[in-house]
């Protein structure tokens, strides 16, 4: 087994801060260790959403620094989230991506959010046109996506 390379694990290291800071995030971006993460200094909350009616939390951020829109998607937290991820097998989706596929719990709570979340972020990408645009989520976020040639 091979290490990946420090730029490619920093990478990594920061998108996992952003997910684990979706379980307790607040607006001044003050959430515990994730949010003192090396490289998330400037980060801003933007919006926040928090859905009982399938389980939806996340935040939507932008960091100057990094010239990044930040999706998070807050994963499992609940012994019914866990029966959720284990009893139910992926469905495909999007469907215009072969081979992708999404357990149906995250579906269920993304297409709740969905509109919001997407005009939020296309609104942001509008008034930030530079900015990259990272999703991140763990825990209850299953996806599968088909190799790339």
């Amino acid at each position: 087994m091979h290490d990946a390379p420090v730029v490619l694990q920093d990478t990594l290291d920061l998108y996992a801060a952003y997910a684990g800071a979706a379980y307790n995030i607040s607006k001044n971006w003050t959430c515990g260790t994730e949010c003192k993460h090396s490289g998330t200094e400037g980060t801003t909350v933007l919006y926040h959403w928090n859905n009982d009616t399938f389980p939806s939390v996340g935040f939507i951020a932008t960091n100057a620094h990094s010239k990044t829109i930040i999706v998070s998607f807050r994963g499992t937290t609940v012994i019914g989230d866990w029966m959720e991820n284990y009893f139910l097998d992926p469905v495909d989706w999007p469907e215009n991506v072969n081979g992708a596929s999404v357990v149906t719990g995250f579906l269920s709570g993304y297409l709740v959010v969905s509109v919001e979340v997407a005009q939020f972020v296309y609104d942001l990408s509008v008034k930030f046109p530079d900015y990259k645009i990272v999703a991140t989520g763990h825990s209850l976020v299953r996806w599968e996506f088909p190799a790339q040639d």
